[in-house]
């Protein structure tokens, strides 16, 4: 669709040799996409009885250390089968070349959906860019580069995200891990699938021009989430360590290139986070170090794209008191208290076909991850599979008919009665999806 442009006021710049005017006032142009999904979805119900058979116990029993029934930490639930869905976004991005050569690029994302609050409304990113022949200095709201330089599975018009609006046999509120925890692994196999730790949270990075293939970039977050699960949007400032992850760093080695009709395009990539969780069930926090190595490689050619990746995570939380009311000790292992650990691995593996204005994909996705931990649930882990098939037919410019099909499976591990009581599999289940859509890009 035809760009519609929009005059605003001159950015003025400050030259880094001498002073320098943009030649041209920054102009916006409006850009965006919206996707709308429908779809059935199966998934399996889990009751109270058939988590009490998982569990081997016939009753409402009380866990050892008198902590209540077991109903307090479990969650039954029964979902229905036909849903719909959206994703809508409006970009605004302008740019302007000073005089001296330095290149200014601005844009925000906004998200066109209502949020979760009654008349909430948010930007999902918003950067400013300066760049030129030594690369490029980007702040603001921004995925960092370990995410933006990262390849996995190819899939044609739709994602794994997109499956879990149909599709979500996670654990609910329940000890041995909750979806929050696993979810956003799926996502991306990069630091910013960590539970979303720092995501679009405020922050600066570079990056090298590319040469001979090969580009490096950093990022540095101050101050990211205030809690797991959050996506760090109000994250800005001076960080409270004690209450918050700071100090993100992340950095990433891309490499693309084509070779006769092939093309590579691969990345390895780093990061950690200084993670804090405030834990509700007494009065500590947990602190410690979550650090990602990730990896990733795409090959293309006749038609065909192949490719996948590889995430191992690394959890280093311990918990410290922080008021004379709580009841562990000053400084105890992360699985003497109720926390969340991240620590496990998450892989992707696809092929994609596309010719003329058709493509088919097939990827898989496979996880485990510790999840919730506390004293009645030591060294269990949540284990995860997906396999998706994928289509799309190109309608027009910007307007694909997309498809998919999905299966899921989820394991969930507790470890019975007391911390020495042994580890068990409970509210296990499974999903499939088919679902359609259309997605408009502008």
């Amino acid at each position: 669709m035809k760009k519609v442009l929009f005059g605003t006021t001159a950015l003025v710049a400050v030259g880094m040799a001498a002073p320098a005017m943009a030649a041209e006032p920054i102009k916006l142009s409006v850009g965006g996409y919206m996707w709308q999904w429908a779809g059935m979805g199966f998934n399996r119900d889990v009751t109270t009885a058939d988590i009490r058979k998982d569990l081997g116990k016939s009753t409402g029993d009380v866990w050892q250390g008198g902590n209540g029934p077991m109903q307090n930490y479990i969650t039954a639930r029964e979902y229905g089968n036909f849903a719909t869905a959206t994703d809508a976004e409006i970009h605004f991005k302008g740019s302007t070349k000073l005089d001296n050569g330095l290149n200014i690029t601005i844009q925000f994302e906004i998200e066109a959906e209502r949020t979760s609050t009654s008349t909430g409304r948010n930007a999902d990113q918003q950067w400013m860019e300066l760049s030129g022949g030594w690369g490029a200095l980007s702040i603001g709201e921004r995925f960092n580069v370990q995410h933006r330089m990262h390849n996995s599975a190819p899939q044609a018009g739709t994602i794994f995200a997109d499956t879990f609006y149909f599709a979500y046999p996670m654990g609910g509120n329940a000890q041995g891990g909750t979806g929050n925890v696993t979810s956003t692994a799926f996502y991306w196999t990069s630091l910013e699938g960590i539970n979303q730790w720092g995501r679009t949270a405020h922050g600066i990075d570079y990056v090298t021009p590319r040469v001979w293939g090969l580009q490096l970039g950093a990022s540095y977050t101050p101050t990211t989430a205030s809690a797991p699960g959050s996506t760090g949007a109000f994250a800005r400032g001076i960080a409270n360590q004690e209450s918050s992850g700071h100090d993100a760093i992340s950095v990433a080695l891309n490499y693309t290139n084509k070779f006769g009709p092939v093309t590579v395009s691969a990345d390895t990539g780093w990061g950690r986070v200084q993670s804090a969780q405030s834990i509700n069930q007494t009065t500590l926090i947990a602190t410690g170090t979550t650090s990602a190595s990730s990896s990733g490689l795409k090959l293309s050619g006749w038609g065909f794209t192949v490719g996948g990746s590889y995430m191992r995570i690394f959890d280093s939380l311990k918990t410290s008191e922080t008021s004379a009311a709580g009841s562990l000790t000053n400084t105890m292992s992360l699985t003497s208290a109720f926390a969340t650990s991240f620590d496990g691995y998450v892989w992707d593996v696809g092929v994609m076909y596309e010719t003329g204005p058709y493509a088919i994909g097939l990827a898989y996705n496979q996880g485990n991850l510790r999840g919730a931990i506390n004293p009645w649930n030591n060294g269990s882990k949540d284990n995860w599979q997906v396999a998706q098939l994928t289509a799309k037919y190109t309608m027009g410019p910007g307007v694909d008919l997309v498809g998919s099909a999905a299966w899921l499976d989820w394991q969930d591990q507790i470890t019975v009665g007391n911390p020495t009581g042994g580890t068990k599999d409970y509210n296990n289940s499974w999903a499939w999806t088919v679902y359609t859509g259309v997605k408009l890009a502008f």
